[in-house]
Formats: structure tokens, sequence, C-alpha cells
């Protein structure tokens, strides 16, 4: 089985949005690298940035660590800039109305700050679907229908 996707550290020295700065800045240069609500009226700062897990388009996966709790979250940041404004909000409503879905990660706090926008949503280890389809070239059969049902239960989920 695969062992996930790559992932760049982030120094544990650095605030969090320089720590967001240099990996924008190593982007630019080409290189790659229990449920429960959050308390409202988080930030930024009550997070550690751990390590980048994903990049897209519009912005980057990070994982993060409650410094409250301990307890790990995927953090997706999004540059204002790059993004349609109803697109994120979109985003943000289906990701609220499937907080008790079992098959989609559960939204637990966003927040913004002058040129990003952050979504704090459940940690899955393992890497995404993408990622175990490009390891494996063509999957197994029965993952295949695992996967699928899943799809298909979140797709009812979000449509009753």
């Amino acid at each position: 089985m695969a062992s996930g996707p790559a992932q760049t550290a982030i120094p544990h020295n650095l605030s969090g949005q320089e720590a967001l700065e240099q990996v924008d800045e190593e982007n630019e240069a080409g290189n790659t690298g229990e449920s429960g609500k959050i308390s409202p009226g988080l930030g930024l700062q009550d997070f550690d940035l751990l390590s980048v897990i994903g990049r897209g388009s519009y912005g980057k996966v990070l994982l993060v660590q409650l410094k409250k709790s301990g307890r790990m979250y995927a953090m997706k940041t999004v540059k204002k800039e790059l993004v349609n404004t109803d697109r994120v909000r979109t985003e943000k409503h289906v990701l609220q109305q499937a907080s008790d879905c079992p098959f989609l990660v559960r939204l637990h706090s966003c927040f913004q700050i002058e040129s990003r926008l952050f979504f704090v949503l459940d940690y899955v280890d393992g890497g995404d679907l993408m990622f175990h389809m490009q390891q494996q070239r063509t999957l197994p059969e029965e993952h295949a229908r695992f996967y699928s049902a899943e799809i298909s239960l979140a797709f009812n989920y979000l449509h009753q």
C-alpha cells in the first residue's frame, strides 16, 4: 500500500504568516516538496503549522495542530486574489451541510486574513483518492466498488 503523499516540513520557529510566505516562496522557486467542533473565533495563531500535504491551483492544504488540544487537522488555505467569492461561499455551504456525513470531511472552523481564506477540516491520514489511483494505476475491482459506494452515498447525502 502507498505510504501517502510527500509532505513539506514547515519550521516551527516561524509565525503562521511567515510560514505561509515561506511555502509560497518555495512554490514560486519550483520546490515541491474524536469528533467535535472547534471553538469559534479561532485564527492562524491558534495552530501550529506542521507540513504541506497538498497543493492545488488556488492554494494548498496544510497539516496543522490545534495548540489548545493537540488535535491534528487539515487546513485548506486559499489566496483571495485567485478565487471567485461565490465559489468559496458555495464550498463553505456544502461543507457545513455535510457535517454529519461519514463519507465527507467535516468543516470545523473557517476564518480569514487580509490575503487568504482558511478552512479547518478533518485530517484523514493516507492521501486522497487521486493519490491512490496514481500509485496503483488501476484500482482492484473491490477497491473501485468500495470507493464508488462511498462516493455515491456522499452524493446521496448532499442531495437529500
